[in-house]
């Protein structure tokens, strides 16, 4: 089981989609499951609505709801081979930092690996801005939720003993697809990004490196985040 965390807006969604058709092209038995569609079923067979802004709903109904898609999963998970599971690992919300998943559900779920997906902090921001559940959030904590998110996951796959990676929304899905099925070496494409900053045609001519290592390697460049 993989179990993909970032915060809202993040592109981990996207990333899941386009991970979910590159898997069903070879031929992999897999499944993918985001929480917060179960929760959302969940609540609507037990005839509550959720408030449009969620988190703003009754922490009582969301627990239940959240139990209630975990169960949902974990049944449907055993007909696939492999499953992928999309959850929150907390929410930062109106200053307060909120449960996403607790230890006790990590642990039901027996994950084999845990993911972290991120993106530039702009681009989230905007998507945001887009979005009636989080066009009020700022950039301040939206920088801080994204740190938080991947505390967290870090640290519950440490609980769980399990490896941990941060990737990114645009992340090669084919690499992708390596890390989590090949026998690949990891190779992390380290270069002084500051001191190269003013002549960007060497930053290029050392990623076009990296995308041939592709090939050969499952490469992690720290320039998928153009916050860097």
């Amino acid at each position: 089981k993989i179990i993909c965390t970032g915060i809202s807006c993040s592109g981990r969604k996207e990333l899941m989609h386009d991970f979910q058709v590159l898997c069903e092209k070879k031929g992999l038995k897999i499944g993918f499951f985001n929480v917060g569609d179960f929760m959302k079923q969940a609540a609507a067979e037990a005839g509550i609505e959720f408030t449009e802004k969620v988190l703003d709903s009754d922490t009582a109904v969301l627990a239940l709801a959240r139990k209630s898609a975990f169960y949902e999963i974990a049944n449907l998970a055993q007909n696939h081979e492999h499953a992928f599971i999309g959850i929150h690992a907390c929410f930062r919300w109106r200053g307060v930092l909120l449960e996403g998943i607790s230890f006790r559900d990590i642990l039901n779920l027996s994950a084999d690996v845990f993911i972290n997906v991120v993106d530039n902090l702009e681009d989230i921001a905007k998507r945001m801005s887009e979005n009636p559940q989080w066009s009020g959030m700022h950039r301040d904590e939206i920088n801080v939720w994204i740190d938080e998110e991947e505390f967290l996951t870090k640290q519950l796959a440490n609980l769980s003993n399990k490896p941990y990676y941060i990737v990114t929304k645009n992340h090669n899905l084919e690499n992708f697809y390596d890390l989590l099925f090949s026998q690949k070496k990891k190779l992390y494409l380290s270069y002084p990004i500051t001191l190269l900053r003013e002549t960007p045609e060497k930053i290029e001519q050392i990623r076009a490196v990296g995308a041939r290592l592709a090939k050969f390697f499952i490469v992690f460049d720290p320039l998928d985040i153009k916050d860097m």
